[in-house]
């Protein structure tokens, strides 16, 4: 796994270097809300994640890649716990991205 997560690493350099670290942080967190809504009993509404992902300006490829690679990586980890699922819901809320029928 640690020769996969440097692989990943490696990989996703130049597109990093293409992403201010705003970006970068924005894009981690919409992928934890993202990799949450399987296990942590909320749904994401899809015409809204579009409406949020292009206004935090991250549709463009660098973004993408990164976003993709930590949801990938994330599918080798542990699950979330309760209290990262608290958090993940919390922040969906905030950025507006959960369907209405989420808790």
């Amino acid at each position: 796994m640690t020769t996969f997560l440097a692989a990943t690493a490696v990989g996703t350099a130049p597109a990093l270097s293409e992403m201010g670290l705003k970006s970068m942080m924005v894009a981690q967190g919409l992928a934890e809300v993202i990799n949450g809504e399987k296990t942590c009993g909320y749904t994401i509404d899809q015409s809204k994640l579009e409406a949020y992902y292009s206004k935090a300006g991250l549709d463009t490829p660098e973004a993408l890649s990164h976003i993709a690679n930590l949801i990938s990586m994330a599918e080798f980890g542990d699950p979330p716990t309760p209290s990262a699922c608290t958090m993940a819901r919390a922040t969906g809320k905030k950025i507006g991205i959960l369907g209405e029928e989420s808790p």
